[in-house]
C-alpha cells in the first residue's frame, strides 16, 4: 500500500470520497482516526483543489460524505469497544 493516502481531517477526507477517489478503510491513531485512499496523486491534487476553495462537488454528495464517514468511525468505536467488553459505556 505504497501508493495510498492518509489522511484525519474528516471533511478533506469527505471531499475526497465524495469525489469519487476509493476508500480503502480506517486505520486508528491513539483517539483518532486515519482515512486511507487508493491513489495518493490523485488524494493530493484533491486536497490541492479542496484547500484552494476549488474543489467543485454536489453539495448534498458532499453532506452525506460527512455523515458515511462519520458513521464508520462510530462503528469501529463501537466494534473496539465491544470486543473490549465495554458494551453501553460512553464511546
Amino acid at each position: 500500500m505504497q501508493n495510498t493516502f492518509e489522511i484525519s481531517d474528516l471533511y478533506t477526507a469527505s471531499y475526497i470520497y465524495c469525489a469519487g477517489e476509493d476508500f480503502i478503510g480506517l486505520k486508528s491513531q491513539g483517539n483518532a482516526y486515519l482515512f486511507i485512499f487508493n491513489d495518493r496523486n490523485k488524494c493530493l491534487f484533491l486536497v490541492n483543489k479542496y484547500l484552494q476553495n476549488r474543489g467543485i462537488v454536489n453539495a448534498k454528495a458532499y453532506s452525506e460524505a460527512i455523515k458515511t464517514l462519520k458513521n464508520l468511525i462510530f462503528s469501529e468505536k463501537a466494534n473496539v469497544s465491544n470486543s473490549l467488553g465495554l458494551k453501553n459505556k460512553n464511546i
